[in-house]
């Protein structure tokens, strides 16, 4: 649990959550969660909040990355704490809301062997701003926008700041013991359109991802990653 950095009004902290990372990102008075880790993990999270003196109730947004359990698995709790109102995309909107989760499935041969993809049944939350692809956040008081970044599932979004700075989920993943230094995800159900993703946040201006899982680091790398494997992206469409 960290402050990683400050750009101009805006103060990014890392929590950690077991394997998973949440974010907070606080903007003058108004706060921003990225994700809620697994079942049971809000608890850590108002520490969090206590040890640094943050009301609940300046957190006004809970933006999810993406429906897997790692990432969901307190909102319901979160929410009721902070009167927050829960973002995510359409296509897994209408999953959670029905205590359904799209299905994750790995990259890794070694990890195919050991697990089975999956898909995990939750108790049904609501959700109150459902977005397609991209979404200012302006009028909630964040210079901020949300983009689609299918491919680890369909309905991926990555949350974008006016400074460059990306919290993008699974797109990507810091994890050398999983990923290597591909930096390619182990689960993705379309594969093809990860590559895509990585392009459209190098399109946008993006200079550094704060992945779900892993370090942060500059996109830099995913730029040399993708030209070592020549890899050519012509056009991204959803």
């Amino acid at each position: 649990m960290q402050e990683l950095s400050l750009v101009s009004m805006v103060s990014i902290h890392r929590i950690k959550l077991g394997y998973v990372n949440s974010f907070l990102i606080k903007e003058n008075n108004n706060c921003i969660l990225v994700d809620t880790g697994m079942p049971k993990s809000h608890k850590k999270i108002v520490h969090f909040l206590q040890k640094n003196s943050i009301q609940p109730e300046n957190i006004k947004l809970i933006i999810i990355t993406h429906a897997h359990i790692d990432h969901i698995g307190s909102v319901k709790e979160i929410k009721e704490i902070t009167g927050a109102k829960v973002l995510m995309h359409k296509i897994e909107a209408e999953l959670v809301e029905k205590g359904d989760t799209p299905e994750a499935v790995l990259t890794n041969k070694l990890l195919k062997k050991i697990f089975s993809s999956t898909k995990r049944e939750i108790a049904p939350f609501s959700v109150d701003i459902k977005v397609s692809d991209e979404f200012s956040l302006k009028e909630y008081g964040f210079d901020a926008k949300i983009i689609h970044t299918l491919g680890h599932t369909d309905g991926s979004i990555s949350l974008i700041f006016k400074q460059k700075h990306a919290f993008v989920g699974d797109i990507v993943m810091k994890f050398p013991l999983l990923s290597g230094r591909s930096y390619f995800p182990i689960v993705a159900n379309k594969k093809e359109k990860i590559y895509e993703s990585w392009k459209k946040l190098i399109d946008e201006g993006v200079k550094w991802l704060y992945p779900s899982h892993g370090k942060i680091f500059p996109i830099r790398l995913l730029e040399k990653e993708m030209e070592k494997k020549k890899i050519v992206v012509k056009d991204f469409r959803d």
